[in-house]
């Protein structure tokens, strides 16, 4: 009886500090502000073949900006695996997920409901990829959209002449 009181106790405690931990805020001090880059569009459905990407992660990891011409609705920044995943090479550490107001190729009409936005930072850069709702085979209509980015932040992409 002693020990299924302790397994209980052990698996209640663990579930208190999993709930604990998806509540924590996300971002940190290097994911907070404006990036920006242009993707390179991986599906072979699309006649434009880059996407111009630009989020701002804020403090409280509330995420907005625009991937291609959509805009991002209600995006959320969120952790993406653990240490047993990162270990094994598993997933990304981050994730966006956001719904989308408006086509992400307007020229295109390619237009999806949501997107996610896996990635890690890496050397000051966001790398990762941009994945749209949709469906995995059928018609360009409704397949999901894929790209991949490498992210600046956006003091970075200022050039000056001097």
């Amino acid at each position: 009886m002693t020990g299924i009181r302790y397994r209980l106790l052990v698996a209640a405690s663990m579930m208190i500090a999993l709930s604990a931990k998806a509540s924590a805020q996300v971002a940190t001090p290097s994911l907070i502000g404006r990036w920006g880059g242009v993707a390179d569009i991986v599906v072979d459905w699309t006649e434009q073949r880059t996407l111009a990407i630009n989020i701002v992660i804020g403090a409280d990891d509330q995420v907005t900006g625009s991937v291609g011409d959509a805009k991002l609705v209600r995006g959320r920044l969120q952790r993406n695996r653990g240490w047993l995943a990162r270990a094994l090479r598993i997933k990304t550490d981050y994730i966006i997920e956001a719904d989308l107001d408006g086509p992400i190729i307007r020229a295109e009409n390619v237009q999806r409901e949501a997107i996610q936005i896996p990635f890690n930072w890496r050397d000051g850069r966001l790398v990762g990829s941009v994945n749209s709702s949709g469906d995995k085979i059928g018609n360009a209509a409704s397949k999901v959209f894929t790209a991949k980015f490498v992210l600046l932040r956006a003091p970075e992409l200022i050039i000056c002449d001097r």
